[in-house]
């Protein structure tokens, strides 16, 4: 029967980490380390664990293309240096063909949005100038947490490209529900247009069939606006507008009790 595996962390003097070369970590066990290994009895199965967290680079390229998946692949190589060399080689035989690794992937995808409104022409405009902000959720009514750093205002064709949003149906290395969607709320509206009443629901769906990709969403015209106050230009409060229009219901106020004085003089 073999015996519950113990960890023992190692201590800071026993081991050392080198960055210095862009995508590697190189980790060596000093004599202190290599001493608290061998001290390990050797009849049961010794296996050093290292922890690593490291930042996923941004998304790059072309954002209307469909964006293939981030193979999580870590190649590993060992490097020791006997003091003097064994007596005897080790029984068997190496295998010559290493074993089948399934490597984990991660899918991200990117969202385009192209903001549409009527001007005042009535015609049909991209508008710029509109800002949005990433909430996950489960639908337009119902927001969940907003996600930090994924955010933008239209350029001046009207378009907001958002890029590297994780896949909705596979996370962690397993096939989710696809009920956890997204939502794009707009935080300010375009120069001269109101906000929209509410958020826009959208899915990043990983193609899981063969391509490993996630195709860009594209959200279009279905976004459209009303001009502020409906197109028209009403007089703010105090302002002179209002002004002429109280002065001339003052003017009709008295024009009518004047009328009326002298219809009860002739009666």
């Amino acid at each position: 029967m073999e015996s519950p595996s113990t960890a023992l962390p190692l201590a800071t003097n026993e081991y050392t980490v080198n960055t210095t070369t862009t995508g590697e970590v190189a980790i060596a066990l000093t004599a202190a380390g290599l001493a608290r290994v061998n001290a390990v009895d050797a009849t049961s199965e010794r296996t050093i664990e290292a922890k690593l967290s490291f930042t996923v680079s941004a998304i790059t390229g072309d954002p209307n293309v469909a964006v293939p998946a981030v193979v999580n692949d870590v190649v590993l190589t060992q490097s020791t240096t006997p003091t003097t060399d064994p007596s005897t080689p080790p029984p068997g035989t190496p295998e010559t063909t290493p074993p089948t690794e399934t490597k984990p992937k991660s899918f991200f995808g990117n969202v385009k949005l192209t903001k549409t409104g009527e001007n005042a022409a009535g015609e049909t405009a991209k508008l710029a100038g509109a800002s949005f902000q990433v909430y996950r959720c489960t639908s337009a009514t119902q927001l969940g947490d907003m996600i930090d750093g994924f955010s933008g205002t239209t350029n001046a064709n009207g378009e907001l490209f958002i890029t590297g949003l994780q896949a909705n149906n596979y996370q962690n290395g397993a096939v989710l529900d696809p009920s956890t969607k997204y939502c794009l709320v707009e935080t300010q509206a375009a120069p001269g247009y109101e906000l929209l009443t509410k958020p826009i629901e959208f899915e990043l769906i990983a193609d899981l069939s063969g391509s490993d990709t996630v195709p860009t969403v594209n959200l279009l015209a279905e976004i459209e606006n009303v001009q502020a106050n409906a197109g028209f230009n009403l007089p703010l409060t105090g302002g002179k507008g209002v002004a002429i229009i109280l002065g001339a219901g003052l003017i009709l106020l008295i024009a009518g009790g004047a009328y009326y004085l002298m219809q009860r003089r002739e009666s």
